[in-house]
Protein backbone atom coordinates (compact mmCIF):
# COMPACT_ATOMS: atom_id res chain seq x y z
CA UNK A 1 0.00 0.00 0.00
CA UNK A 2 2.76 2.31 0.62
CA UNK A 3 4.17 1.79 -2.55
CA UNK A 4 0.95 2.09 -4.19
CA UNK A 5 0.12 5.77 -2.13
CA UNK A 6 3.85 7.11 -3.55
CA UNK A 7 2.83 6.34 -6.94
CA UNK A 8 -0.47 7.42 -7.23
CA UNK A 9 0.91 10.42 -5.22
CA UNK A 10 -1.68 9.98 -2.20
CA UNK A 11 1.18 11.20 0.39
CA UNK A 12 0.57 13.67 3.11
CA UNK A 13 2.94 16.08 3.31
CA UNK A 14 3.46 18.20 6.21
CA UNK A 15 2.75 21.62 4.98
CA UNK A 16 1.95 23.60 8.24
CA UNK A 17 3.11 23.67 11.86
CA UNK A 18 -0.39 21.59 12.91
CA UNK A 19 1.49 18.30 11.19
CA UNK A 20 3.30 16.10 13.46
CA UNK A 21 5.07 14.41 11.12
CA UNK A 22 8.82 15.49 8.98
CA UNK A 23 8.44 12.97 6.05
CA UNK A 24 5.32 12.80 3.28
CA UNK A 25 3.47 9.95 4.37
CA UNK A 26 1.34 7.14 2.65
CA UNK A 27 -2.70 7.32 2.92
CA UNK A 28 -3.43 4.28 1.39
CA UNK A 29 -3.66 2.26 4.72
CA UNK A 30 -7.61 2.74 4.58
CA UNK A 31 -7.81 1.03 1.32
CA UNK A 32 -5.49 -2.11 2.88
CA UNK A 33 -8.17 -1.95 6.03
CA UNK A 34 -11.33 -2.22 3.78
CA UNK A 35 -9.75 -5.22 1.86
CA UNK A 36 -8.38 -6.37 4.97
CA UNK A 37 -12.26 -6.38 6.40
CA UNK A 38 -14.53 -7.08 3.73
CA UNK A 39 -12.46 -10.05 2.49
CA UNK A 40 -12.50 -12.35 5.60
CA UNK A 41 -16.21 -10.94 6.47
CA UNK A 42 -17.48 -12.42 3.05
CA UNK A 43 -15.98 -15.77 4.35
CA UNK A 44 -16.87 -16.13 7.61
CA UNK A 45 -20.47 -14.31 7.52
CA UNK A 46 -23.65 -15.54 6.10
CA UNK A 47 -24.18 -12.24 4.18
CA UNK A 48 -27.66 -11.90 4.25
CA UNK A 49 -29.69 -8.29 3.09
CA UNK A 50 -28.54 -6.25 5.98
CA UNK A 51 -24.78 -7.27 5.37
CA UNK A 52 -24.98 -6.57 1.86
CA UNK A 53 -26.09 -3.06 2.62
CA UNK A 54 -23.30 -3.14 5.05
CA UNK A 55 -20.31 -3.55 2.47
CA UNK A 56 -21.99 -2.17 0.02
CA UNK A 57 -21.87 1.21 1.82
CA UNK A 58 -18.51 0.64 3.34
CA UNK A 59 -17.33 -0.06 -0.07
CA UNK A 60 -18.81 3.52 -1.08
CA UNK A 61 -17.36 5.60 1.66
CA UNK A 62 -14.07 4.23 0.82
CA UNK A 63 -14.15 5.16 -2.45
CA UNK A 64 -15.37 8.38 -1.80
CA UNK A 65 -12.50 8.53 1.15
CA UNK A 66 -9.76 7.68 -1.97
CA UNK A 67 -10.92 9.89 -4.05
CA UNK A 68 -10.63 12.89 -0.88
CA UNK A 69 -7.07 11.69 0.01
CA UNK A 70 -5.91 11.59 -3.93
CA UNK A 71 -8.14 15.19 -5.23
CA UNK A 72 -9.12 16.77 -1.93
CA UNK A 73 -13.04 16.52 -2.56
CA UNK A 74 -15.17 19.73 -1.45
CA UNK A 75 -16.50 19.21 2.00
CA UNK A 76 -20.17 19.01 0.05
CA UNK A 77 -19.05 16.39 -2.25
CA UNK A 78 -17.44 14.47 0.20
CA UNK A 79 -20.54 14.89 2.00
CA UNK A 80 -23.16 13.79 -0.57
CA UNK A 81 -20.72 10.66 -0.90
CA UNK A 82 -21.72 9.54 2.59
CA UNK A 83 -25.48 10.19 2.07
CA UNK A 84 -25.15 7.82 -0.42
CA UNK A 85 -23.35 5.21 1.53
CA UNK A 86 -25.56 5.92 4.48
CA UNK A 87 -28.86 5.58 2.31
CA UNK A 88 -27.74 2.04 0.52
CA UNK A 89 -27.57 0.48 4.25
CA UNK A 90 -30.86 2.12 5.48
CA UNK A 91 -32.32 0.70 1.96
CA UNK A 92 -30.71 -2.74 3.23
CA UNK A 93 -32.16 -2.70 6.46
CA UNK A 94 -29.62 -1.49 8.97
CA UNK A 95 -32.22 1.35 10.65
CA UNK A 96 -32.60 1.74 14.60
CA UNK A 97 -35.78 1.19 15.36
CA UNK A 98 -36.16 1.46 18.76
CA UNK A 99 -34.16 3.06 21.71
CA UNK A 100 -34.41 2.52 25.37
CA UNK A 101 -34.70 5.44 27.58
CA UNK A 102 -31.39 4.77 30.75
CA UNK A 103 -33.00 3.83 33.79
CA UNK A 104 -36.27 3.68 33.25
CA UNK A 105 -36.74 0.75 31.45
CA UNK A 106 -39.06 2.24 28.93
CA UNK A 107 -38.79 1.55 25.00
CA UNK A 108 -39.53 3.53 22.49
CA UNK A 109 -40.39 2.55 19.06
CA UNK A 110 -39.48 4.87 16.06
CA UNK A 111 -42.06 5.68 12.89
CA UNK A 112 -40.37 4.05 9.67
CA UNK A 113 -39.95 7.78 8.57
CA UNK A 114 -38.88 8.93 11.98
CA UNK A 115 -36.04 5.50 12.13
CA UNK A 116 -34.64 6.12 9.25
CA UNK A 117 -34.14 10.02 10.17
CA UNK A 118 -32.61 8.85 13.09
CA UNK A 119 -30.30 6.29 11.60
CA UNK A 120 -29.08 8.59 9.12
CA UNK A 121 -27.85 11.47 11.78
CA UNK A 122 -26.40 8.45 14.19
CA UNK A 123 -24.53 6.93 11.24
CA UNK A 124 -23.38 10.64 9.76
CA UNK A 125 -22.41 12.01 12.94
CA UNK A 126 -20.19 9.10 13.72
CA UNK A 127 -18.64 8.45 10.46
CA UNK A 128 -17.91 12.43 10.91
CA UNK A 129 -16.39 12.31 14.38
CA UNK A 130 -14.13 9.39 13.61
CA UNK A 131 -13.05 11.77 10.74
CA UNK A 132 -12.41 14.28 13.40
CA UNK A 133 -10.36 12.61 15.40
CA UNK A 134 -7.87 11.00 13.00
CA UNK A 135 -5.26 13.91 13.17
CA UNK A 136 -2.72 12.15 16.06
CA UNK A 137 -0.46 8.99 15.20
CA UNK A 138 -2.91 5.44 16.26
CA UNK A 139 -5.75 7.53 18.11
CA UNK A 140 -8.34 7.01 16.11
CA UNK A 141 -6.99 3.13 14.93
CA UNK A 142 -7.25 2.65 18.98
CA UNK A 143 -10.01 4.26 19.76
CA UNK A 144 -12.15 2.53 17.18
CA UNK A 145 -10.09 -0.81 17.70
CA UNK A 146 -11.36 -1.11 21.45
CA UNK A 147 -15.15 0.35 20.11
CA UNK A 148 -14.99 -2.53 17.59
CA UNK A 149 -14.17 -5.52 20.35
CA UNK A 150 -16.78 -3.83 22.75
CA UNK A 151 -19.30 -4.13 19.97
CA UNK A 152 -18.80 -7.37 18.78
CA UNK A 153 -18.66 -8.98 22.30
CA UNK A 154 -22.38 -6.88 23.17
CA UNK A 155 -23.59 -8.21 19.01
CA UNK A 156 -22.74 -11.89 19.91
CA UNK A 157 -23.71 -11.75 23.74
CA UNK A 158 -27.43 -10.12 22.93
CA UNK A 159 -27.58 -12.65 19.81
CA UNK A 160 -26.69 -10.79 17.22
CA UNK A 161 -23.71 -13.16 15.55
CA UNK A 162 -23.14 -11.46 12.25
CA UNK A 163 -23.06 -8.12 13.18
CA UNK A 164 -20.41 -9.27 16.18
CA UNK A 165 -18.00 -11.20 13.13
CA UNK A 166 -18.55 -7.57 10.98
CA UNK A 167 -16.99 -6.15 14.12
CA UNK A 168 -14.58 -8.72 15.54
CA UNK A 169 -13.05 -8.28 12.02
CA UNK A 170 -12.81 -4.58 11.67
CA UNK A 171 -10.92 -4.92 15.11
CA UNK A 172 -8.59 -7.45 13.58
CA UNK A 173 -8.12 -5.12 10.33
CA UNK A 174 -7.93 -2.22 12.75
CA UNK A 175 -5.00 -3.11 15.07
CA UNK A 176 -3.38 -4.62 12.72
CA UNK A 177 -3.07 -1.47 10.38
CA UNK A 178 -2.07 0.10 14.25
CA UNK A 179 0.83 -1.84 13.98
CA UNK A 180 2.49 0.69 11.39
CA UNK A 181 0.40 4.02 12.29
CA UNK A 182 1.76 4.13 15.93
CA UNK A 183 3.83 7.03 16.11
CA UNK A 184 6.23 7.71 13.80
CA UNK A 185 3.49 6.21 11.79
CA UNK A 186 4.67 5.03 8.10
CA UNK A 187 1.30 5.24 7.10
CA UNK A 188 -2.09 6.91 7.51
CA UNK A 189 -5.39 5.65 6.87
CA UNK A 190 -6.53 8.89 5.14
CA UNK A 191 -10.15 9.14 5.19
CA UNK A 192 -10.52 6.23 3.73
CA UNK A 193 -10.13 4.23 6.75
CA UNK A 194 -11.40 7.10 9.22
CA UNK A 195 -14.91 6.92 7.41
CA UNK A 196 -14.85 2.83 6.85
CA UNK A 197 -14.35 2.57 10.75
CA UNK A 198 -16.88 4.98 11.44
CA UNK A 199 -19.54 3.44 8.93
CA UNK A 200 -18.77 0.09 10.27
CA UNK A 201 -18.99 0.69 13.92
CA UNK A 202 -22.02 2.93 13.86
CA UNK A 203 -23.86 0.57 11.06
CA UNK A 204 -23.12 -2.39 14.01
Amino acid sequence: MRRLAHRTGAVDTPSDERRMHEAATPLLGGLGMYLGWMVPVMLLVEVDREVWGIIGGATIVVAVGLFDDLYELEPLVKFLGQVVAIAVAIYFDTRIARMGIPFTGVMVHFPAVVSVLVTGFWMAMIINMVNFIDGLDGLAAGICGIAAVTFSYISLATGFPQMGVVAAVLAGATFAFLRFNFHPATIFMGDAGSMLLGFVLACV
